[in-house]
């Protein structure tokens, strides 16, 4: 439920942001960002359930050390992650210009938060009992 009443807020917060939002976003330098997405994912708790409940399901005591399988595991895992987040951020910053020429106009802040109350009501009717 908290989830939910979050992605309406951000919903109802886009349509409300005002078109200099542009300027706060320009003003942060790239370290601090890439520093600030590392921090958040370190500190994301799902992580550590991922790799507390799914890595050792992979592990087998007849192939060596459990340490060294998770480890080697969690490294693959990581480097995939680094390589998908890569392209990711890669394609974003080409179409950067694109999106700086549209991100003051009403349209795209309207898209957006449709696209999140979309994302809201699909969470609510995905998740209700019965």
């Amino acid at each position: 439920m908290g989830g939910l009443a979050y992605l309406l807020w951000l919903a109802v917060d886009t349509l409300r942001a005002p078109a200099s939002a542009k300027a706060v976003a320009e003003e942060a330098a790239p370290a601090r960002l890439i520093l600030r997405g590392m921090v958040t994912n370190l500190l994301n708790p799902k992580a550590a359930i991922f790799y507390l409940a799914l890595l050792p399901t992979f592990t087998n005591p007849q192939h060596g050390r459990l340490v060294l399988q998770a480890l080697t595991l969690g490294l693959i895992h990581l480097t995939v992650s680094a390589l998908i987040h890569s392209g990711l951020v890669t394609a974003a910053g080409s179409a950067r210009t694109r999106v700086r020429r549209l991100d003051g106009s009403r349209g795209l802040r309207t898209a957006l938060a449709i696209g999140l109350a979309g994302v809201a009501a699909w969470v609510a009717w995905t998740t209700r009992p019965g």
